[in-house]
């Protein structure tokens, strides 16, 4: 899991290969949105094979797109267990550790993903937001840096990195990313949104209330805009 704010770290990696008929089913349906479908497929196959690797993983994967975070921690746990070698599970459960407020777990569980699978910018972007959520503002910085080497469009990086240079005090290299970011991803509000709150902190006030009206015309629900247009105007 690593959407059109910064591309989904919640949508689900393709599995490997040697899949049931229903497990590719389930998975289609997954694909396309059709979650409540797509859980029955996974609950049925679930049912016929305990053990299903694949099963377990997404059906987990799909219960922490619902919310249910402590479920979807167990099946993709156990889908581990019986097979340890699936960097994509690795990090499919740093995401749902992240979601349940446990960063510290959840980079251990980034680390063996990123052991498995050393090039894997997703993996690399997850492991920044543990660190950023355990205030290791550099390191965090590093792994985001090495994400937008391999995929320089990753906008989830882009984003996360430009928080680790605001908290890091680095203003005028934060405000340098988000307008690199933006000149590949121009329609993406939340980065328009950060690039106006760093602004705001810089005393840039014209140029703030222009990047905070167009994240609020790309998205009017967006709340951190609305909250950085109070302290730009």
């Amino acid at each position: 899991m690593s959407g059109n704010e910064p591309s989904d770290p919640n949508a689900p990696a393709r599995p490997g290969g040697g899949s049931t008929t229903g497990f590719q089913a389930a998975f289609e349906n997954h694909m396309q949105g059709r979650l409540a479908e797509a859980d029955a497929a996974y609950r049925a196959l679930l049912e016929h094979e305990p053990g299903h690797i694949d099963g377990l993983h997404f059906r987990g994967v799909l219960l922490h797109q619902a919310g249910q975070n402590g479920p979807a921690l167990e099946l993709i746990r156990k889908s581990l267990s019986l097979s340890p070698g699936q960097g994509a599970a690795y990090s499919n459960m740093g995401v749902v550790l992240l979601a349940l407020d446990r960063p510290g777990e959840a980079l251990e569980s980034f680390d063996r993903a990123l052991a498995i699978h050393p090039d894997n910018p997703d993996a690399m972007v997850n492991r920044g937001n543990a660190l950023l959520a355990l205030q290791r503002y550099a390191p965090a910085l590093e792994n985001y840096d090495r994400a937008l080497v391999l995929n320089p469009g990753l906008i989830e990086a882009a984003l996360r990195r430009g928080r680790a240079l605001i908290a890091l005090g680095r203003l005028e290299e934060a405000l340098a990313g988000f307008d690199r970011a933006l000149s590949l991803n121009p329609e993406v509000s939340v980065l328009q949104s950060d690039r106006g709150g760093v602004l705001v902190e810089m005393k840039r006030h014209d140029e703030a209330v222009s990047a905070l009206q167009k994240a609020l015309a790309l998205d009017p629900d967006n709340a951190a805009a609305l909250s950085n247009l109070g302290g730009a105007l």
